[in-house]
């Protein structure tokens, strides 16, 4: 699974609470909010999971014991401007980006997912989460060769291996557990109301194949460490070795009336961000040197709560430290090209209301967000939006959004940066409109 719109979802089903043999063992909730309602956390475990389509499993064959849901989106985009990789100048010089006044437009599937959950047996379950696009360049993409969000443009259908990863667990018989495989680690919050990912989320989605171990207590305090492979220094020197981990904590509880999801991480190295990640390889249009100078270690945070039908969401993702400018440049820093030391960080508000309209659950939101020194990844300076989500049928829902980006200004960017990209006038801002028919299926 790479970076997601709203879009890229959420994968499916996280069905580690009902890692029970027989109904006997499972444990008695009185309220679904004090004691942690199970599709709370199935999202904990699997925080990228679209649990709203789970089943029970049986146990009269294997067939019963194997659970498939899956969805599809189609977004649609238009904006008044757009992003290309033109060559400029001297012909020799490699591909660059610029900004265009002219307006683009776009239809496109941008995820299909099927999704595989097997109890293997009391305290084992296998998921897997098979995925296919043909993107719309709305996201950071892990696989993507122009890191823009904001580029609408294909870059040819893709069918992945989204996650794979075997969990063991028995919340009957105790609130521990652990997971191995490829997985997005728990660092950041991905729930949101919106159709273009919060600049937070470009920040934090981190895949990798992990190694995670976690309790999840009944009265919704939650806790999980965990371990991956590193990628590669600057000096290639060590390589395939788990040097990189992180930690997080969270608490989830409340009431129909009044509920809250709070919750901090720590990631070691966020070079290994998807995003961040891919800035730093070569085959990015970065041109920047293979392999990260320093570690650079990375926070966030998140505070989401409910009241009623109104909804208010605060998220950050900071990095620690500054990035070596050969990573993540930015500013000239007054000592020659190229010299300003990046250190992204990114945050959001967002409030919004559910109501029905013509009998069908809906819900309106507006937000903010704002990054500082995420020029590298051409991540904007900020950002407000609304939005509007209605069910239109069961499990058939429609998103439409209008988000308003202003950039950074000439003064932040690198004479390196400028010779890579070519951007002539760094003051563009963008309007963007999209809507997103998301159709979930069991």
């Amino acid at each position: 699974m790479t970076l997601r719109t709203i879009a890229k979802a959420l994968g499916a089903s996280a069905l580690a609470l009902g890692l029970v043999c027989t109904a006997a063992q499972a444990r008695q909730t009185s309220n679904p909010r004090n004691d942690v309602d199970s599709q709370q956390l199935r999202g904990i475990l699997d925080q990228n999971g679209d649990v709203t389509n789970v089943r029970s499993f049986g146990h009269d064959g294997w067939f019963d014991r194997v659970a498939v849901s899956g969805v599809i989106r189609i977004m649609g985009t238009i904006s008044n401007r757009t992003i290309s990789n033109v060559e400029q100048g001297d012909p020799a010089q490699r591909p660059v980006s610029a900004f265009y006044h002219k307006h683009t437009s776009d239809i496109a599937v941008e995820n299909a997912e099927v999704n595989f959950d097997a109890q293997v047996n009391c305290w084992t379950r296998a998921h897997l989460v098979i995925n296919g696009d043909d993107p719309l360049r709305l996201s950071l993409d892990s696989n993507d060769q122009d890191h823009s969000r904001f580029v609408s443009k294909h870059d040819g259908r893709r069918f992945d291996v989204d996650e794979a990863y075997v969990t063991f667990a028995n919340f009957a018989q105790s609130p521990f557990y652990g997971t191995i495989g490829r997985q997005y680690v728990p660092f950041g919050n991905y729930e949101r109301h919106r159709v273009i990912p919060l600049f937070t989320t470009v920040l934090s989605e981190t895949q990798a194949t992990a190694a995670k171990i976690g309790f999840i207590m009944n009265n919704g305090l939650q806790a999980s460490a965990y371990a991956f492979s590193e990628s590669a220094p600057s000096d290639n020197v060590r390589r395939n070795r788990v040097e990189n981990w992180g930690v997080d904590l969270g608490f989830t509880g409340g009431d129909t009336t009044f509920a809250y999801n709070l919750g901090i991480g720590y990631l070691r190295n966020m070079a290994d961000v998807d995003a961040i990640s891919n800035a730093i390889n070569p085959a990015s249009t970065l041109f920047l040197p293979a392999g990260w100078e320093h570690r650079v270690h990375a926070w966030s945070g998140y505070v989401h709560l409910t009241g009623g039908p109104w909804l208010f969401n605060v998220d950050y993702t900071g990095a620690g430290r500054n990035f070596d400018a050969t990573d993540l440049p930015f500013k000239d820093g007054g000592a020659g090209a190229g010299t300003g030391e990046a250190r992204p960080r990114a945050w959001s508000i967002e409030g919004g209301y559910n109501f029905s309209s013509w009998g069908h659950d809906s819900t309106v939101a507006i937000g903010y967000e704002r990054t500082r020194e995420a020029l590298a990844l051409l991540l904007p300076r900020s950002e407000y939006h609304v939005s509007y989500t209605v069910d239109l049928l069961k499990n058939t829902s429609l998103q439409l959004e209008v988000a308003r980006h202003n950039n950074y200004s000439d003064n932040d960017y690198t004479q390196t940066y400028a010779n890579n990209f070519g951007i002539d006038d760094v003051k563009q801002h963008k309007w963007i409109g999209a809507a997103l028919l998301q159709v979930d299926f069991a």
